[in-house]
């Protein structure tokens, strides 16, 4: 027979084995955790990087289009678009969640933007592929896109022309682009850059390691 105090050593050991098993666990879940986390902000970097090169051509595309619409032309490539999937990825993932709140908020700021300059896009992709084209307002319509997107990008630019819109959107009247450029939550390339370079100082061992 096992005596008391045999008993209360089993106990012991079994119950040394379980914490120690949770607390593995629990450090496990946490250093995944903040993996994920990092990954997913060094994700976000290099999207924002390449999207920052897209803004540059794509405000070169704009304007050319536009000088091309004087005459009744236009560029026959396509614009393309800005990348998202990182974005998408940590938003799906719940990742999003383990960043500060105000970090949050400007990432979700800024692909709003973005997801606003990407729906105006398509659109005028579907534009001008659909009958719309033959139409005597097409060439208004293109112009009109081309503004709104350009206004649109100038807010994720320059925060100068942002809050030049802020202002203009506290007149009376505005128009279709002033009207939808949201320059109160626009955060620019080089803030949401600062944004994410700023949650991985929170890791200052772990960004060096993962």
């Amino acid at each position: 027979m096992i005596d008391g105090a045999s008993q209360a050593n089993l106990l012991i050991s079994v119950l040394a084995g379980t914490l120690t098993a949770l607390f593995s666990i629990v450090v496990t879940f946490h250093f995944y955790t903040k993996r994920d986390t990092i990954r997913s902000i060094r994700a976000l970097q290099a999207e924002v990087e390449e999207n920052e090169n897209f803004a540059q051509n794509l405000e070169k595309y704009l304007k050319d289009d536009l000088k091309f619409a004087k005459s009744n032309q236009e560029r026959t490539d396509s614009p393309g678009k800005f990348y998202t999937s990182a974005f998408d990825s940590t938003l799906n993932s719940g990742v999003l969640m383990n960043i500060s709140p105000e970090s949050r908020t400007d990432i979700l700021n800024h692909y709003q933007t973005v997801e606003q300059m990407n729906s105006q896009l398509e659109y005028r992709s579907r534009l001008r592929a659909g009958p719309a084209r033959s139409m005597s307002g097409y060439r208004a319509k293109r112009v009109g896109l081309n503004k709104l997107v350009m206004g649109l990008l100038q807010t994720t630019v320059s925060s100068e022309f942002r809050d030049e819109a802020a202002e203009l959107s506290n007149e009376q009247s505005m128009s279709t682009v002033e009207n939808a450029l949201t320059p109160h939550t626009a955060i620019t390339f080089a803030e949401i850059t600062e944004t994410l370079e700023s949650e991985l100082d929170a890791y200052p061992v772990l960004r060096h390691i993962v």
